[in-house]
């Protein structure tokens, strides 16, 4: 009697083998979906990373709004728009 496939039993552990690869290949289709849907949520993080200049920038728009609103006096708003350009090149 001859031995196929390394042992009396037949296939041995061929048809685990092909198990087990199709269940990685379904988990990295599975894995690609998750990434290429979460990116677009998450945006790597970058989202609050802003420059010191664009958040000066993003001060004096609202302080400009305040102002244009009544909020603030323009003494008020002149003293704000020193500190925050103070703040900005330091």
């Amino acid at each position: 009697m001859r031995y196929y496939y390394g042992g009396p039993d037949g296939w041995s552990w061929y048809p685990f083998f092909g198990l087990l690869m199709m269940l990685v290949f379904i988990g990295l289709v599975l894995l690609l979906i998750f990434l290429f849907f979460r990116r677009p949520l998450r945006d790597y993080g970058l989202r609050g990373r802003e420059t010191p200049e664009a958040k000066a920038t993003n001060a004096l728009a609202i302080l400009d709004e305040r102002l244009a609103r009544g909020e603030i006096s323009v003494e008020q708003y002149n003293e704000l728009k020193d500190a925050i350009k103070k703040r900005q090149q330091e």
